[in-house]
């Protein structure tokens, strides 16, 4: 279990938070922090492994795009959320939500406990260091502390895209942590795609909503899952790096519960004029915020030596 080099803090009674005052919230000689040009929130987050970047912007910015429009607070799951990108992003645009964060690898669950800190968060956002197999198959053992199913109005995902190759175990089990790290967000190693739609269904309600990146040549393998789980395919777009190529990633979404008919195809999201220069559509979804200074982005961190690998 990943510990802090700091003496830990007890936890908030309640929220399933350590609390750690924000000028103690350590950053490691492994992470890094990004300005996310929305609201100067930031993310720390591994410098190995994945990485936010594109998917989980666009992502974030179709999921709230997905909200229903009202007053009443939308109950939020980000499946499988790593350091917590998109949860921070959705947070920054729509202040309102309440999200609930699930993740499995120790470091990440802990940057992402520190991103809710450092963002002012812990009244909106919680952090779950669970495993979604237990999840899929309803083998957690359901508490007060717990995400209760059939409670949640959204629940969003960026997954691993690729089947595992052949070596892919045996890579995973003698690899480094960097290795570790990009094969478990590369590839279905810790939980498939199958396990994450059950465990979607298992905490969505009743014509709740699903939303996901994937890629194009898993579409067959999405619809069809869905659709086993009862989540209903409701839009597509793709999104295609330059215009005239092949598309190379989608955003699906779909609804819990309901009946055929009505599915919307969007206009295709063109990423790129020109290699380096996004196309207007796409930069809106972007931040337009003046870049946070580094004093800015450090503030309230206290830097230590020690790495990670180290503090295990």
């Amino acid at each position: 279990m990943y510990k802090p080099v700091e003496d830990q803090n007890p936890e908030v009674p309640g929220t399933g938070i350590v609390s750690i005052p924000e000028t103690k919230t350590p950053l490691y000689a492994d992470e890094t922090i990004e300005d996310l040009q929305r609201s100067k929130y930031r993310l720390i987050q591994p410098a190995y492994g994945f990485r936010f970047g594109e998917d989980s912007v666009l992502l974030a910015a179709a999921a709230v795009q997905l909200c229903p429009l009202g007053s009443r607070k939308l109950k939020v799951v980000d499946l499988g959320a790593g350091s917590g990108a998109v949860s921070m992003l959705m947070s920054a645009r729509k202040p309102e939500l309440n999200v609930d964060m699930i993740e499995l690898d120790d470091h990440r669950y802990d940057c992402m406990r520190r991103n809710i800190i450092i963002n002012g968060l812990q009244s909106v956002c919680r952090p779950y260091n669970l495993d979604l197999k237990d999840l899929a198959d309803r083998r957690i053992k359901l508490t007060a502390e717990m995400p209760a199913p059939s409670s949640y109005d959204l629940a969003v995902m960026n997954p691993p895209y690729r089947v595992p190759a052949a070596m892919s175990m045996k890579r995973y089990e003698e690899g480094t942590i960097e290795e570790k790290s990009k094969l478990l967000a590369a590839e279905e190693i810790a939980v498939n795609l199958d396990e994450l739609l059950s465990a979607a269904a298992w905490l969505l309600k009743p014509g709740g909503r699903i939303i996901m990146v994937h890629r194009p040549h898993r579409l067959a393998d999405i619809i069809a899952s869905m659709r086993k789980h009862r989540l209903e395919p409701t839009s597509l777009q793709v999104l295609e790096s330059f215009a005239g190529l092949a598309p190379s990633r989608i955003i699906i979404a779909g609804r819990r519960n309901i009946r055929s008919g009505g599915f919307i195809f969007h206009a295709p999201l063109v990423v790129y004029d020109k290699p380096g220069e996004m196309t207007a559509q796409a930069a809106e979804l972007y931040g337009h915020e003046t870049p946070l200074t580094e004093s800015e982005r450090l503030s309230g961190l206290e830097k230590i030596t020690k790495n990670w690998q180290e503090a295990r």
